[in-house]
């Protein structure tokens, strides 16, 4: 299903088998639904850092988005801004 990349969309990412790590889309809101197939860049804020460990997600790192169990998409790191 399409989705909105806004503040109140809160899915995990997950590297490999690894923790569902919580994230908050932070960026430019998309004003139009983000459809499946589509690629495009942007950015998160780590929620819960610096309680949880976010090391997984490193420049390169490929991950999942997840709702719940399930896979909704992929992505990789690009960048890291402290």
């Amino acid at each position: 299903m399409p989705t909105y990349l806004t503040q109140k969309y809160r899915p995990h990412f997950r590297v490999g088998s690894g923790e569902y790590l919580g994230v908050v889309f932070s960026g430019a809101e998309s004003s139009a639904p983000i459809q499946p197939g589509i690629c495009m860049n942007a950015e998160v804020t780590f929620i819960y850092a610096p309680d949880v460990d976010y090391g997984e997600l490193s420049v390169g790192s490929q991950f999942q988005i997840l709702e719940g169990a399930r896979i909704v998409g992929i992505g990789v790191v690009s960048e890291l801004v402290p």
